[in-house]
C-alpha cells in the first residue's frame, strides 16, 4: 500500500468513525433529516457498525427516523453509495447495511433495487452458495408478511426475481411461499423491460400450479408482456456475479440469448396445455398469450445485447392489469 493510498485509507475510516458519532447523537441529527449530506452519514455510520463491529442500539433510532423521514433522492442516494462502496470492499459484508432500508421503507423503486443490491452484495456461504443473500433477504419478506405489509413484501420478491439468475430460483420459489395474495401479486407483476428464460420459467410454474383466478391473470399478464418485451429485446439467460466486488465493471454474464422466434417453441407446449385446461373451464386468457407468443415468433426479434440487459438492475417495477394489456 502507498502512503497516498493509506492517507485514504485513514481519512475513510475517520468519516466512518464520524458519521457513527453523529448517527449515535441525537441532538445531532434530528430534524436535520432532509440535509444534505445525511444520506452519506447513513450509509457509512451503517457500515462503520459493521467494521468496527460497534453496538448498533444506538444506531437504530436513527437508521429508523431516515428510512422514515428523509426524502426519496437522499435514501436512493445512500443505497446507491453502499453499492459504490461493496464494490470496492471485497470480504466485507456490505449489503447488511441495506437492511434498515428493506425492513422499513415502501418506495417501490427503493425496495427493488435494494433487493437485487442486497443480493449482490452478500459475501457467499462457506460452500460458495451465492444465494445467501437471497437467504437472508427471505427473512424480510417473512417479517414485512408478518406486519400485514404484503405489498412491500411482493416487491421485495419482485426485485428477487429480477435478478434473473436460475441459481436464485429456489429462492425465489421460496419467497413466493411465504406470501399471501398481494404479496405474490405484487410479485407476480415484476417487470424490467427485459426478458430472462428464469423470469419465464418460474411465471410458467406458477401458472401451472395456482387456481387462484386473480394470481393467475396478473401471472399471465407478465407471460405475455415478456413475450412483447422479447420481440425487441429477445430472451436471455444471465448470471450475476457474487458478490458484485468481484467484478464491479462486469456484473452479469450472459450465459445464452434467444430471439422469440427461436424461443418459443421451448415453452409453446406448456402453454397450448394450460390453454386447454382454460377452455375447459370456460376461459380464454391463455388463448392471448398463446396468441402473442406465436405472433411475435413471426417478427424475429433480436437477442439484444449485454450492456442493455445492465439497465434491468436499475428499472423501477411497475404493474399493468391484464385488461390494460389487453387493450
Amino acid at each position: 500500500m502507498t502512503d497516498q493510498d493509506a492517507k485514504a485509507q485513514n481519512l475513510f475510516i475517520d468519516q466512518m468513525a464520524e458519521a457513527f458519532a453523529t448517527a449515535t447523537d441525537p441532538e445531532r441529527w434530528t430534524g436535520q433529516l432532509n440535509k444534505e449530506g445525511m444520506e452519506q452519514v447513513f450509509a457509512l455510520s451503517s457500515l462503520h457498525a459493521i467494521l468496527a463491529r460497534e453496538n448498533r442500539a444506538g444506531l437504530v433510532a436513527f437508521q429508523t427516523a431516515f428510512v422514515q423521514g428523509a426524502s426519496r433522492e437522499q435514501r436512493m442516494a445512500s443505497l446507491q453509495q453502499l453499492l459504490e462502496i461493496g464494490e470496492n470492499m471485497p470480504d466485507v459484508p456490505v449489503g447488511v447495511a441495506i437492511s434498515p432500508i428493506l425492513y422499513c421503507d415502501d418506495d417501490p423503486q427503493i425496495l427493488s433495487s435494494g433487493a437485487i443490491y442486497f443480493c449482490g452484495l452478500a459475501l457467499p456461504g462457506p460452500d460458495g452458495d451465492v444465494t445467501r443473500g437471497a437467504e437472508m433477504l427471505l427473512d424480510v419478506i417473512k417479517t414485512r408478511t408478518e406486519r400485514g405489509e404484503s405489498t412491500e413484501a411482493g416487491i421485495l420478491a419482485a426485485g428477487l426475481l429480477l435478478i434473473g439468475d436460475d441459481r436464485f430460483r429456489g429462492r425465489m420459489d421460496q419467497a413466493w411461499e411465504l406470501m399471501d395474495y398481494e404479496g405474490r401479486s405484487r410479485m407476480a407483476k415484476a417487470e424490467s423491460g427485459f426478458a430472462t428464460d428464469t423470469h419465464i420459467s418460474f411465471l410458467l410454474d406458477r401458472l401451472e400450479e395456482t387456481d387462484d383466478l386473480g394470481l393467475y391473470g396478473g401471472l399471465a399478464g407478465s407471460l405475455a408482456r415478456l413475450a412483447d418485451t422479447a420481440v425487441k429485446g429477445g430472451i436471455h439467460s444471465i448470471q450475476r456475479v457474487v458478490p458484485v466486488s468481484a467484478s464491479p465493471e462486469d456484473p452479469i454474464k450472459l450465459l445464452k440469448s434467444w430471439t422469440l422466434a427461436d424461443y418459443a417453441p421451448r415453452i409453446m407446449p406448456r402453454l397450448q396445455v394450460l390453454s386447454e385446461e382454460e377452455e375447459d373451464d370456460g376461459n380464454t386468457v391463455m388463448n392471448i398469450v398463446v396468441d402473442r407468443w406465436q405472433q411475435g415468433g413471426s417478427s424475429r426479434g433480436g437477442a439484444g445485447c449485454l450492456k442493455s440487459i445492465l439497465l434491468m438492475f436499475s428499472i423501477p417495477l411497475s404493474g399493468i392489469a391484464l385488461t390494460d394489456m389487453l387493450g
